[in-house]
């Protein structure tokens, strides 16, 4: 018994399906009691199956419903999270301060310029204990903060 390849299935199934559709157009009403309508594009449908096409065509897209969550929006970043406790800053809220002239300092800028400097000073030196180096920075901008007046 010779082997059939996976082509020839696929051009029978093919044969069979177009002889079912000419056999449709032919004979709408041949089979089940519901007539066959062609379809734009050339397939026999019922008309159960004609007026759930003209639906889906008909019908207008719902946009999605807004997200809603039982946590409260933070106060002090607008972000969605579980409540900081109280006397806490919250760890993504912005690192601003608000001088006497009412001037807004973002303070998150210096502090990145400061890491970079640490980080190129690490590699440029070597060192190879980054933690004794950051105590030890610690420990010097905040004796030169509690030294320091304008």
């Amino acid at each position: 018994m010779a082997e059939t390849t996976p082509e020839e299935i696929f051009n029978q199934f093919m044969e069979q399906q177009q002889a079912a559709m000419d056999r449709a157009r032919a004979n709408p009403n041949a089979g089940a009691n519901q007539p066959m309508v062609t379809t734009e594009s050339g397939l026999p449908v019922t008309p159960h199956e004609q007026a759930a096409l003209e639906t889906i065509k008909t019908t207008t897209a719902v946009a999605p419903a807004a997200v809603s969550s039982h946590l409260p929006t933070c106060p002090q970043c607008g972000q969605l999270h579980p409540p900081v406790p109280d006397g806490k800053k919250c760890p993504m809220a912005d690192n601003k301060i608000k001088t006497e002239t009412g001037q807004v300092i973002n303070v998150e800028q210096y502090l990145v310029t400061l890491r970079n400097i640490a980080l190129s000073q690490i590699e440029k030196k070597g060192i190879k204990d980054p933690n004794k180096l950051f105590q030890q920075l610690t420990v010097e901008v905040t004796k030169f903060l509690e030294g320091y007046t304008e």
